[in-house]
């Protein structure tokens, strides 16, 4: 059969045309049937009747439908055959343009053409779809209308003529109709202009003109009519000498799918328009018939190198296509004249590559990759070259302009006639490029976060390691001496430093604002004997000396955060103790009003080696490798000093560094202060906050942290209830109606998450927080309408600032609220 993929698309294409092109053709072999009912050869009627028959016109219908056409389309042909070729006859015999032989009926000579008919038109048409694909295939590959037409042409011509031979023997020989000679000669030239008008309806079947097309070439339809007045005038209206020639030159100035509708169009207006009053001998016909066989080898010449040209054209483009994924192709370059010849898939390319000469080459180049270009086309090297070099797509190299990355591979040699000459190639490899870089950022990415997170663990280390080592130093005292009234506050003192240090160091590692300051009053004398006391233990190991500088008229109560002021002179104090190299360490501090507002001024001042000037720079940044330990190198995270500018700015302060006079190295910490107002020089004891008017619902399954966070909450809560497990709460939610829910996210059977999801879908409005040892699935906990998480152990700090957040009312207001019943009932479920 057809090849199938080519065959089938032209199928679709027909069918979707159907309705236009078979009108087209059934009218055009309407025609032929009438012209053919017109009788001019001077073969007796009857003899003409039986050659016009050999084939009947009707039978391109068949020839055309059952070679091309879809299964579907085929009936449709095959039923206009049928009408066509018994209307045809009954017209004909009817008005006396043709006569039954002398030996047979009507009906016999009807059944007889056709079963003939049918015969030759099926046959040929089933043997055309066989042979096809076997020219197709062989070695000029033509395309499907010239393998089609072609291979219907040539059957035709090569099985259909002897057919109609043997059938003009049948009919001389047992119907008595007259010579052989004459009778094949006529039944040929039938048979052969069969063959041209079945070629012709095939090619316009796959290329129909349309109706513009049509109007546009009215003016050489006239022309058609002319020259067939010609040819009549010099009596060769049968042979159609001139109008043949006009029709091959048609095939000049027009494409040949446009000039074979309007020739076919103009001789059948020749033959119906212009009577032929003439009787022609057959060989006239045969004349003819020979033409016009020969002007269809020609369009059949042309169709083929039009389907040469466009597969050239369609080829031509997918290599401009594979261009955009090979972006491949070579060069010459002369360094004689100092230019460049490409090839077309370089020149004709989207994106300019190299220019026609060296010099303007080099200006599109950024220096290095100019440079290295120069140098591979200005020297000979017996070994192959290769470099990446970058273009830019305009006439000159600009920092940020687009560009193109290319690989180039050349080699080089001497002519003594040309001089030094290098062919190369170049390959645009711009994504790929672009990609490696991409690919190396985002590795850089990845190892920075592995850095940083690798300095994050680092981080919790660092911090933690003071108030660690003082707690284990109380711990031996305490074994020591015993005397926990004098340890105990010193126990309390570094403990509370050691939460606030634990919150703000979550703050800092989520990238998130800090906690508000928290103000409680001190006495600035009292803060700066209580850090050197707590250091002096670790730095008189160490061989420090410390010495305090303040004065007497410093012991007025002052209001800050004292925690935050604590962590950041405790990091500087640590600091020089370990880290100066020195043996004398002085603590200071004095009291400035710039501005009219008092500010606390702390100078922490040894003789150590200080600070190298070369690591001054980013001495206050994060993960700063250079002034890491800030002393030393020797240890530390890079985040020591951050957090102390950090700290120091979120009490409105600053933090600031110096060479001390002593040789070492001096900092300076300046944060605003508030005064009492007419309160006593005495020692101030924090009185116990009041209790807020709110109760509290506590699901917590560890009983000893559950009995340290109960403490905690009655101390400032009205009603504190405890519970077990989230099934509990559940059930004792509506009868209990608390303000406030905490609960414990790791519950057994029914966590934490689970329940505040819950609680909200039964209409719980109240505040719920999570508690959580890690900080973690926070954002899940939020989804399931938390309002919070807190870690554990629980700070009142962090819960007091999330309830104001949340009631949005100042923490005083809430305050005075709860004191209002300080002796509430405390109850516990």
């Amino acid at each position: 059969m057809l090849q199938q993929p080519r065959t089938n698309a032209a199928r679709d294409l027909l069918d979707r045309k159907f309705e236009i092109v078979f009108p087209v053709l059934l009218l055009f072999v309407t025609a032929l049937a009438y012209i053919s009912g017109d009788r001019r050869s001077l073969l007796e009627l009857a003899e003409y009747t039986f050659s016009s028959h050999l084939p009947h016109p009707a039978t391109i219908l068949l020839l055309v439908g059952f070679t091309l056409f879809p299964v579907n389309r085929r009936p449709v042909f095959a039923v206009s055959f049928l009408l066509l070729h018994v209307l045809s006859t009954l017209w004909t015999i009817h008005t006396g343009s043709y006569e039954l032989p002398r030996n047979m009926g009507f009906a016999a000579f009807l059944g007889a053409s056709l079963l003939f008919n049918a015969a030759f038109g099926f046959g040929l048409a089933y043997l055309t779809r066989v042979v096809e694909p076997i020219l197709a295939r062989g070695p000029y590959k033509p395309s499907l209308d010239v393998s089609l037409s072609a291979t219907t042409f040539a059957i035709i011509l090569g099985l259909g003529t002897p057919l109609v031979l043997a059938a003009s023997w049948v009919g001389t020989t047992y119907l008595g109709l007259g010579r052989l000679d004459e009778m094949a000669t006529m039944s040929a030239s039938q048979a052969i202009r069969t063959g041209v008008y079945v070629t012709f309806c095939l090619i316009f079947a796959l290329y129909p003109p349309t109706l513009g097309t049509i109007l546009r070439a009215t003016p050489l339809l006239i022309l058609f009519l002319l020259i067939g007045l010609l040819d009549k005038s010099l009596g060769w209206q049968t042979e159609r000498v001139f109008t043949v020639m006009f029709a091959i030159s048609l095939r000049y100035i027009m494409p040949v799918t446009t000039a074979l509708p309007i020739t076919l169009l103009g001789i059948v207006l020749q033959r119906v328009l212009i009577p032929d009053e003439t009787m022609n001998w057959p060989q006239d016909y045969l004349i003819f018939a020979t033409l016009f066989a020969m002007m269809t080898l020609f369009d059949l010449a042309l169709l083929n190198q039009r389907a040469q040209s466009y597969r050239n054209r369609t080829l031509r483009q997918k290599l401009w296509n594979s261009y955009e994924f090979s972006k491949y192709g070579y060069f010459l370059y002369n360094a004689k004249l100092q230019r460049f010849w490409m090839d077309n898939m370089i020149r004709l390319a989207p994106q300019r590559t190299f220019s026609d000469t060296l010099p303007d080459t080099l200006r599109r180049m950024p220096p290095k990759d100019a440079s290295k270009l120069s140098r591979i086309l200005s020297s000979h090297a017996p070994e192959p070259q290769a470099a990446i070099v970058q273009v830019a797509n305009g006439n000159s190299w600009e920092d940020g302009a687009p560009y193109r990355v290319y690989r180039l591979h050349s080699v080089s040699e001497m002519s003594w006639q040309y001089g030094l000459v290098t062919i190369g190639t170049l390959t645009d490899i711009t994504e790929i490029h672009e990609a490696s870089v991409a690919l190396k950022e985002t590795l850089r990415q990845l190892e920075v976060s592995k850095e940083r997170q690798h300095r994050l663990f680092a981080l919790i280390s660092h911090e933690l390691r003071t108030p660690a080592a003082l707690l284990k130093m109380l711990a031996e005292q305490m074994n020591d001496t015993q005397d926990w009234d004098k340890l105990g506050p010193r126990f309390d003192n570094v403990l509370q430093q050691f939460l606030t240090l634990m919150d703000d160091m979550g703050s800092v590692v989520r990238d998130e604002d800090l906690l508000p300051a928290s103000e409680s009053s001190f006495r600035p004398n009292d803060l700066v004997n209580h850090l050197a006391n707590v250091y002096r233990v670790v730095a008189e190991q160490a061989g420090i000396a410390i010495d305090l500088r303040t004065a007497q008229k410093y012991d007025a109560e002052r209001i800050t955060d004292v925690g935050r002021v604590q962590q950041i002179l405790g990091n500087l104090i640590r600091n020089a103790v370990l880290h100066s190299g020195g043996d004398h360490l002085v603590i200071s501090y004095r009291e400035e009003y710039p501005d009219g507002r008092l500010q606390g001024v702390w100078t922490i001042e040894d003789n150590g080696k200080g600070i190298p000037d070369a690591l001054l720079p980013g001495l206050f940044d994060p993960f700063n490798r250079q002034t890491r330990g800030v002393f030393s190198k020797a240890e530390g995270t890079g985040l020591g000093m951050y957090i102390v500018k950090l700290f120091a700015e979120n009490l409105q302060g600053q933090v600031s560094y110096m060479p001390s006079a002593r040789g070492g190295a001096r900092f300076q910490v300046s944060v605003p202060l508030r005064a009492v107002a007419g309160a006593p020089a005495t020692q101030v004891v924090e009185a116990e906050p009041g209790k807020l008017d709110l109760s509290v619902l506590l699901i917590e399954d560890n009983a000893l942290v559950a009995e340290i966070t109960q403490s905690q909450l009655k101390r400032r809560f009205r009603n504190v209830y405890h519970l077990t497990t989230a099934e509990q709460a559940l059930e004792a939610i509506d009868s209990l109606e608390p303000d406030l829910v905490l609960t414990d996210i790791e519950l057994p059977s029914m966590d934490g998450i689970k329940l505040c999801s819950l609680l909200r879908a039964d209409g719980y409005d109240g505040a719920i927080f999570g508690l959580s040892a890690g900080a973690t699935g926070e954002e899940e906990l939020r989804d399931a309408g938390a309002d919070g998480i807190l870690t554990k152990p629980l700070s009142m700090r962090r819960l007091l600032h999330e309830l104001k957040l949340r009631h949005g009312a100042p923490l005083s207001e809430l305050e005075e609220k709860g004191s209002a019943d300080p002796q509430g009932e405390q109850r516990q479920a």
